[in-house]
């Protein structure tokens, strides 16, 4: 459960951050802790759920307010979309 759950948790969170992520992805960040915690043989699974839960819990009106973020900037072509990151984009609420 932990080796791909965290892939899946870290590809969600990164979709998020790069302002690409719907509210579905908060409802799969908790789906995906539910099936790794108490599901792995060491304590690493659990303590990745556990950091995410806690994000999720805790802040989930700031995760909500950017998945609903509007994008403002608009890469010129798919070559550039590619190269531009989070830090690059310009977000309104």
């Amino acid at each position: 459960p932990c080796r791909e759950g965290c892939g899946w948790l870290e590809n969600t969170l990164k979709r998020i951050y790069a302002g690409d992520g719907t509210t579905k992805d908060l409802d799969l960040l908790v789906s995906v802790c539910n099936n790794i915690e108490g599901n792995t043989i060491c304590a690493l699974g659990d303590a990745a759920a556990w950091a995410v839960r806690g994000f999720v819990n805790k802040f989930r009106g700031d995760f909500e307010a950017r998945v609903k973020a509007t994008r403002v900037f608009q890469a010129p072509n798919i070559a550039h979309a590619k190269r531009a990151t989070a830090d690059t984009l310009i977000f309104e609420s």
